[in-house]
């Protein structure tokens, strides 16, 4: 997981105390890089690397999303383009993120 990942996914409470932390970041990171085979093709890199079914993988970061949710719902809503009424899916987040992230970066590198 890049710094940057791990930086923003701690702005928003989610800390690598939480079993889906590097879990999550690494889904960004894949998603954020445009890697063939989408999310179902990480989903298997990932639970090969941390020996997780697929399901478990899913729900942990999920339970990691939810907490981020509860926790700083107003950077998830500026995060995800929209205002949220429940956690997105571990899917619309990853993807979100990766989007978000890549705005920034884009951003810093225009200034």
């Amino acid at each position: 997981m890049r710094a940057r990942t791990r930086d923003f996914l701690r702005s928003l409470n989610i800390g690598p105390w939480l079993i889906g932390f590097n879990m999550l970041g690494d889904a960004i990171d894949a998603a954020e890089g445009q890697h063939s085979g989408g999310l179902i093709g990480c989903y298997d890199y990932l639970s090969s690397k941390y020996g997780r079914d697929k399901k478990r993988l899913d729900d942990d970061i999920r339970r990691a999303v939810g907490i981020a949710w509860r926790e700083q719902c107003h950077v998830m809503e500026k995060v995800m383009g929209r205002p949220l009424n429940r956690p997105p899916s571990p899917k619309e987040f990853i993807y979100a993120a990766a989007e978000y992230l890549n705005q920034i970066e884009e951003e810093e590198m225009m200034n």
